[in-house]
């Protein structure tokens, strides 16, 4: 395996000690422009069983360490993933057991991974890399990102995404000591420092700012949407200055969300036509914070226009209601966690994942397929695909209706 040094190794553990490789073979996995922070290749892997003889297939898939035009290389973004993977997710695992919770089957089975070649314990270099099942050998797939999800699948997804934010909180009411240890590492692994452009200089806001404020302030009846909409990107701008995101009070609904929930990080098993199973991919952002911020990045990049429109309240109590389901199963269900307290805790914590859609929804998530986005280049309105304004327009007017900002 060329592209991976110690391939055998990084496997060892879950082919076992009577299987040897015959045969590899590595490709591309993702088209530019639908993978922005790692390289993803696809291994066809032949074992041989050396008692038996027999030979059998195994379909992989590797995150490789990239170079991100923002993050630079991305080897801190594989070592949290490894780690997500490696320590996380058996200890969520092994909770669900112990309080007999159906099993979470939207996490990926787990092959192997590393963060260097060094032994370092604590340094990911460009070697780190992590190896999964590949889900596409087991019939799911990516849906059209420039499409979205309807009503039940963003229904199938949400009951999902309820039981991943739900469970982790009640290990902290239950277990705290274990929550504690498991999430103590968990960061966003950004730069210590803002990222600057190519010249040095600290990168200005997004086009896309300054093309919303001017279409609200064109329309004398969504002027207060324009106001409401600049006071929010100041406030988040100065909260994110020196990266102190990392600084996370703990309320009542902080548990261990995504960070980066959009229908890319997402795949589903379709059956005539109708998501059946669901899995969740690209744990390399989690963190303990509201779960507001996986919510509104999910409602307004993924679901389809049309299904939002008229559904923002439903999905909404849809997922609260799943939510809430796991917490009085585990007995730690109050008040604390009513609907009115959740739409409290969206009030005050749902910008960071507005200001995620403000970037993503125009560049990444409604960009030229087979093409990658230069961030930082200039944007005027009609280089807004049309399907991407309406749903950022969507947004800040639900915004200023519900307060969000």
């Amino acid at each position: 395996m060329e592209r991976i040094k110690n391939f055998e190794e990084l496997i060892r553990d879950y082919i076992g000690p009577n299987k040897t490789i015959m045969e590899s073979k590595a490709s591309d996995l993702t088209a530019p422009g639908e993978n922005y922070l790692s390289d993803m290749i696809k291994i066809d892997v032949v074992l041989k069983d050396k008692v038996s003889n027999k030979t059998e297939d195994l379909h992989l898939v590797a995150k490789l360490v990239t170079d991100n035009q923002v993050m630079g290389p991305t080897s801190n973004l594989t070592k949290a993933e490894v780690y997500f993977y490696k320590v996380v997710v058996p200890a969520i695992k092994a909770f669900h057991k112990k309080y007999s919770l159906p099993y979470p089957s939207f996490y990926p089975d787990f092959i192997g991974g590393r963060i260097n070649l060094t032994g370092e314990a604590d340094k990911a270099d460009e070697d780190a890399v992590l190896i999964l099942e590949n889900l596409v050998t087991k019939g799911y797939k990516n849906l059209d990102r420039h499409v979205g999800f309807d009503l039940e699948t963003s229904k199938l997804i949400l009951k999902d995404l309820a039981m991943f934010h739900a469970v982790p909180l009640a290990m902290r009411l239950l277990e705290p000591e274990e929550f504690g240890n498991i999430t103590k590492d968990l960061k966003l692994p950004f730069p210590d420092k803002p990222p600057k452009d190519e010249k040095g200089k600290e990168r200005p806001d997004p086009h896309i700012f300054g093309i919303l404020i001017k279409i609200f302030n064109e329309n004398k009846s969504q002027k207060h949407v324009a106001d409401k909409f600049v006071k929010m990107t100041e406030y988040h701008k100065e909260k994110m200055t020196g990266h102190k995101k990392n600084e996370r009070p703990i309320g009542a609904f902080s548990t261990i969300i995504h960070h980066d929930m959009w229908l890319n990080n997402t795949m589903q098993k379709v059956v005539n036509g109708v998501s059946i199973k669901n899995k969740f991919c690209d744990f390399q952002m989690c963190e303990v914070n509201s779960p507001t911020i996986d919510l509104i990045l999910f409602l307004f990049s993924s679901v389809e226009l049309s299904c939002l429109e008229n559904n923002v309240d439903n999905l909404l109590k849809y997922y609260h209601e799943e939510f809430v389901n796991i917490l009085k199963q585990l007995n730690v269900y109050s008040d604390e966690y009513s609907y009115t307290k959740f739409l409290k805790d969206f009030t005050n914590n749902c910008q960071e994942g507005m200001f995620q859609a403000l970037m993503m929804i125009p560049t990444v998530i409604f960009g030229e397929k087979g093409k990658i986005f230069k961030i930082g280049s200039p944007m005027e309105v009609e280089d807004v695909p049309p399907m991407a304004l309406k749903k950022l327009i969507l947004m800040c007017e639900e915004g200023a209706k519900r307060d969000w900002f």
